[in-house]
């Protein structure tokens, strides 16, 4: 009888490390520092990525600290090649926008739906950031490095039109 309940306690704490298994990685859309520090993004891991304008995609990552927010946008030329448009970092109201001549990005991924109603991106990128403002223009730049993983951009339906052209 010993052996038995000793069988059915071992089964049993076999059962119930199984059940609590760490979950698996989440892969976050988006990995980035900014002035050096890790952004991270909201609980959810959700982001906004749509395209407007008929040609300008623009993704918003919010992060875990409330007033805290990536923004990139991308421009699609009449061939369809991406390029980059602006990078930007808000936090708690201070808007700071990358500089042109120090930003690079690099588009491993560009891959239209089927239906051509969105697309996903994949993409690095590498910026210096300077506040906006007269006051606010004597603030250092802060350096935004990272990249974005399989992001799906939808395209509003006002531009369905613009983009099966």
């Amino acid at each position: 009888m010993t052996k038995s309940t000793a069988f059915a306690m071992l089964s049993a704490i076999a059962l119930l490390t199984q059940s609590f298994k760490p979950a698996e990685n989440v892969q976050q859309p988006i990995n980035a520092q900014v002035g050096g520090e890790t952004f991270v993004l909201n609980e959810s891991n959700n982001y906004s990525a749509q395209l407007t304008g008929g040609k300008t995609a623009v993704l918003s990552f919010d992060g875990a600290t409330p007033g805290q927010k990536i923004n990139v946008e991308y421009k699609i030329n009449e061939v369809g090649d991406i390029l980059v448009k602006g990078i930007s970092y808000e936090l708690d109201g201070k808007k700071f926008q990358s500089v042109l001549e120090a930003t690079s990005m690099n588009v491993s991924k560009f891959e239209w739906s089927s239906d051509k109603k969105s697309f996903v991106l994949s993409a690095a990128f590498d910026c210096k950031a300077q506040s906006e403002g007269a006051f606010q223009a004597n603030d250092a730049a802060v350096a935004i490095k990272g990249s974005i993983q399989d992001v799906v951009v939808k395209v509003s339906s006002s531009d369905m039109a613009t983009v099966s052209e």
